[in-house]
């Protein structure tokens, strides 16, 4: 499957050929609306990117593609991602506190190795979160390599590390909401410094609230030192598996797993 963070680079990538000048590092209202499946194989996909022009100059994407009905000779067009590209209009990053700092009392650890195989179980190029995840009821903490072995990095920055970010956040759901949860839309993404290939980061995430099995949540992306790069703000996350998937037993809030001192 395609993750939101590529699809938010390719949506990127045609803005920027069609309006070189812009720059793409304010989104806003992104929705992943369906997954967009991947050959095997690593193959092309028949895909094309719709642009609409927004009354404050920015432009609004769409990633799309057409399904053949098997029993009739129509088609119907599938929206795979929106998002909005913005002008800058001069926000200054957030700061109170230091995203970078560790978690104070009431701390839960989880060993990357367990992440990955109980609980986002993605192949070995999105395994990037490289420390224990703490956890708490306020948030969490995780520390991100960006992998080094990619030629180049697009204009929004390593997908890795905000990805990661979403599995933290994934597992937080798990722990304290008791859902496996999946990013399906964004208020808004600033891009302060794009995260480079080979950098160690540090994701923040902070849980606002539960309504209707819909978590939400705001993400900060430094670096070890407090250096912002990203923001993030208004994460959906939901299940979207139709039950399907279930947070195992040890994770749930009382399990017997580390705990952080």
């Amino acid at each position: 499957m395609l993750p939101a963070v590529e699809a938010m680079q390719l949506l990127a990538n045609e803005c920027q050929r069609y309006r070189p000048a812009m720059n793409v590092h304010r989104i806003g209202r992104a929705r992943f609306d369906k997954f967009l499946a991947l050959p095997p194989d690593g193959g092309p996909v028949d895909a094309y990117c719709d642009l609409v022009h927004l009354p404050d100059g920015g432009l609004r994407t769409a990633l799309l593609t057409r399904v053949q009905a098997r029993s009739a000779r129509i088609s119907r067009v599938v929206t795979h991602a929106r998002v909005d590209f913005l002008p800058d209009d001069g926000t200054p990053a957030p700061r109170k506190g230091n995203p970078s700092a560790p978690l104070a009392e009431d701390c839960f650890k989880v060993d990357p190795p367990l992440i990955y195989s109980q609980l986002v179980p993605f192949g070995p190029a999105y395994r990037n979160i490289v420390q224990p995840l703490m956890l708490n009821r306020r948030g969490a903490r995780a520390v991100i390599q960006a992998p080094d072995h990619l030629p180049s990095v697009g204009s929004l920055g390593s997908p890795y590390v905000l990805d990661a970010a979403f599995h933290a956040a994934c597992v937080w759901g798990q722990r304290f909401a008791g859902v496996v949860a999946f990013p399906v839309a964004l208020a808004e993404r600033r891009i302060l410094a794009p995260t480079r290939p080979g950098g160690e980061y540090i994701g923040r995430i902070r849980p606002l609230g539960q309504e209707e099995g819909m978590l939400r949540f705001d993400l900060d992306i430094t670096d070890p030192h407090g250096q912002w790069y990203e923001w993030v703000r208004g994460v959906d996350m939901r299940d979207v598996s139709g039950g399907r998937l279930k947070p195992p037993g040890w994770i749930r809030r009382g399990g017997s797993k580390k705990e952080c001192r």
